[in-house]
Parts: C-alpha cells; sequence; structure tokens
C-alpha cells in the first residue's frame, strides 16, 4: 500500500503487486492510460481547452511525497 501526499493532504492510496520504486516510475513516465494517479493529476492541471502534458504531470508527481 503507498499514500501520495501534496502539502499533507492524500491524493492518492494505492498498491501495488510489483516494488514501490517500479510502480511510483510508472507514475511518473507513463500515460493517463496507463495511470489512475497520472489521470487524476492530469485532470487536475489541465486548463480549458488544453490539456496538461506528461511533463507538467510528472513534474508536479515529482513534489509529492510518496509514503508506504
Amino acid at each position: 500500500m503507498h499514500v501520495v501526499l501534496d502539502g499533507g493532504v492524500v491524493i492518492y492510496v494505492g498498491r501495488t503487486r510489483r516494488g514501490l520504486r517500479d510502480r511510483r516510475r510508472q507514475h511518473l513516465t507513463g500515460s493517463r492510460e496507463s495511470s489512475v494517479l497520472h489521470e487524476q493529476v492530469g485532470q487536475l492541471l489541465d486548463a480549458p481547452g488544453n490539456a496538461a502534458s506528461a511533463a507538467d504531470i510528472a513534474g508536479w508527481l515529482g513534489r509529492c511525497e510518496v509514503r508506504w
């Protein structure tokens, strides 16, 4: 089980059958189709008429804290 926090606020709770490091890498480098977290953050960052890029999403996630 892992939790992703943004400023102490839980934004995602997940679990993985793989190692946590592999799952985090998938969240950071994946696409919206490959990661629920990636899609959720993308929706938060999307501007009207302009979808957030994978780099925008990865940058935002890179600033978050992960606990397990």
